[in-house]
């Protein structure tokens, strides 16, 4: 009895030991997915600058970046970029990139992004903006780990909400405006002994850093001390401006000669996308929500209308003057307070 009793519980210490192995190993996976982008929609100039080694790996050409050597590619529907491989838009260039979990990155005109591995393992994940502007969802949920968005002297934290990073402004240094939900906002100082605390950014406010033009024999703009903060409200000028130049149109996948594997990751990804959106709206916007559900149910699985009616709303309350000619400065009661009555002008219509 003893040696049967023993061979079952060696028997179970074994299965239960594969069984922990096997789990490890899916979450790792579903970790390292999650680092993982897919192109749905683009549009115009875009290059992938991909399969980053010492040497050249991949097909010609090839460019040095940072001790590194990339493989350029042009932008294809259905790619998926992994962490380390940058993208990179012209003048006319656009590109939404949509992760498994229904976060998505719209990348505009002109811009330079990559999404890394933190290494500390505290963050999901980090986005990083060399230059350029990018629009960025990232849907609520619950016990996640925040993910870090940088560009030059600004690094955002975020674990649910929907904001615009540009890499510049006309106050010389990065800017991001909260269409919803918060953000924490950091400045990083190389210049100061001592780092500056978060700023707490609310939904309809724009946080610019201010920093003097590089001169010539002089430090970089991004090594030179970085100067006080301007947070005014969102004007109707700059909401405008942020959602025309992150508007993508859909493609036509019944005509897109793509496996018909890949037409299905595409369609996917894009109901995910829907999927944070709404997940987005019923968290932030609670009383839009709820009235958007008794309009027409196809308007809960288009993220565009979605996010064009949050915007449109928004852009309603909006001050008419542009914040660098004359800024309305918010109060601090204003930053803490909870967004959940921004629309009740539009709901009560």
């Amino acid at each position: 009895m003893r040696s049967c009793a023993s061979s079952i519980l060696s028997l179970s210490l074994y299965l239960a030991s594969i069984l922990l192995l096997f789990n490890g190993l899916n979450q790792g996976h579903a970790a390292e997915s999650e680092l993982e982008a897919t192109i749905t929609r683009f549009y115009g100039d875009v290059k992938l600058l991909r399969q980053p080694a010492k040497t050249r790996t991949g097909p010609s050409p090839h460019v040095e970046q940072g001790g590194l050597f990339y493989s350029v590619q042009d932008a294809r529907l259905g790619v998926r970029l992994k962490a380390g491989e940058w993208i990179q838009t012209g003048k006319v260039g656009r590109v939404k990139l949509v992760y498994p979990s229904g976060n998505q990155v719209t990348i505009t005109r002109n811009t330079k992004y990559r999404i890394l591995q933190d290494e500390s393992g505290r963050k999901s994940s980090i986005m990083d903006l060399l230059f350029g502007n990018i629009r960025v969802l990232i849907a609520p949920e619950k016990d996640a780990k925040p993910v870090e968005a940088r560009s030059r002297t600004i690094v955002l934290g975020v674990r649910g909400t929907e904001f615009y990073l540009s890499s510049s402004s006309p106050t010389g240094g990065p800017e991001v405006s909260v269409i919803r939900g918060k953000v924490e906002v950091t400045i990083r100082n190389q210049q100061a002994p001592v780092q500056p605390e978060p700023t707490t950014l609310a939904a309809g406010y724009t946080l610019s850093v201010r920093t003097p033009p590089a001169s010539e024999g002089k430090e970089p703009a991004s090594q030179q001390p970085v100067e006080p903060l301007q947070i005014v409200r969102t004007s109707k000028t700059q909401l405008s401006d942020l959602h025309q130049l992150s508007k993508l149109p859909k493609p036509d996948l019944k005509t897109a000669d793509l496996p018909s594997s890949a037409l299905q990751t595409i369609a996917g990804l894009e109901e995910r996308a829907s999927a944070a959106v709404r997940k987005d709206l019923k968290v932030h916007e609670p009383k839009l929500f709820e009235k958007l559900k008794t309009m027409d149910p196809k308007l809960l699985n288009d993220a565009d209308r979605l996010q064009e009616i949050s915007v449109r709303d928004s852009y309603r309350k909006a001050p008419d003057r542009k914040p660098a000619a004359d800024p309305v400065k918010p109060k601090a009661s204003e930053l803490e307070q909870d967004d959940q009555d921004i629309y009740d002008r539009y709901l009560d219509k």
